[in-house]
């Protein structure tokens, strides 16, 4: 299937941050490429990248569905971004976020609302933006939400007491990607330290934007109670997925998440 490309817009540039650092976004729509085709951002997680499987499922979800795709690479992590995993946290992953939209909101093929769908880290900054803008986003999907760090602290608490204690006495937790061991790096404990600062579930009321939850309920970094949790929060249309026996990067879900996407679109087609 060939990939349109209008506007003018390359397939991939690179955005410079007010700190000189750099995020990669990539911009993918299938015809009809119009200004009435509509926009989604799509990223990933702490230490992910926009290319791992389950990220391409639903990016092919939305191509598919009649959407421009607007994916993008975070400056810290394992993607095309230039900065080392050991600096991402919430907070940088609100300003990247941050970036793109209003590099978007500078395009010709801007129409005034855009989607936002991510996961983990990435979701956390997708509600933060959902928070602030609540009339400019046309729908929010969360994909194992990261969105407070003291809810996040408490469950490495419960479920790896010994690995949190080391990873916060040595400053530092190495990391492979599970499914690309090539890709390594260091996680800050800054980054919790960083997280929790943040309890956006405080805040969820605010969102207009119909929303999509989806999560695994083998994940301890987003449990079936921090979802149920932030659920409970918000005042607009909300569904809410559990996927049996899935971790926190969807691996072998991919399928199973491009169908709830494809169902929620319709539905969002249909209303």
């Amino acid at each position: 299937m060939v990939i349109i490309r209008k506007n003018n817009i390359a397939p991939q540039v690179y955005l410079e941050t007010a700190t000189h650092e750099s995020l990669c976004v990539a911009v993918s729509c299938f015809a009809p490429d119009t200004v009435q085709t509509p926009t989604v951002l799509l990223t990933h997680g702490l230490a992910g990248f926009v290319e791992e499987d389950f990220l391409k499922a639903v990016r092919q979800a939305y191509l598919e569905s009649g959407w421009r795709v607007v994916s993008y690479d975070a400056r810290y992590g394992f993607g095309r971004g230039e900065g080392p995993l050991e600096k991402a946290c919430l907070t940088h992953f609100i300003e990247d976020m941050a970036t793109v939209i209003q590099w978007v909101s500078q395009q010709s093929f801007y129409r005034g609302r855009y989607a936002l769908c991510a996961h983990s880290l990435g979701a956390g900054a997708a509600l933060f933006h959902a928070i602030q803008r609540p009339t400019a986003v046309e729908h929010l999907v969360l994909l194992a939400p990261v969105y407070n760090g003291e809810k996040l602290l408490a469950s490495y608490r419960q479920y790896k007491p010994a690995w949190l204690t080391a990873w916060q006495e040595s400053g530092r937790l190495s990391r492979s990607h599970p499914t690309d061991s090539t890709r390594h790096g260091f996680i800050s404990w800054a980054h919790m330290e960083d997280a929790c600062r943040y309890r956006l579930e405080e805040r969820a009321f605010v969102v207009r934007a119909p929303t999509l939850m989806i999560y695994g309920d083998r994940d301890i970094s987003s449990t079936g109670a921090m979802n149920e949790a932030l659920y409970r929060c918000f005042t607009c249309p909300c569904r809410m997925v559990s996927f049996a026996g899935c971790r926190h990067t969807f691996q072998g879900y991919e399928q199973k998440l491009a169908i709830e996407l494809r169902t929620f679109l319709e539905d969002r087609k249909g209303g």
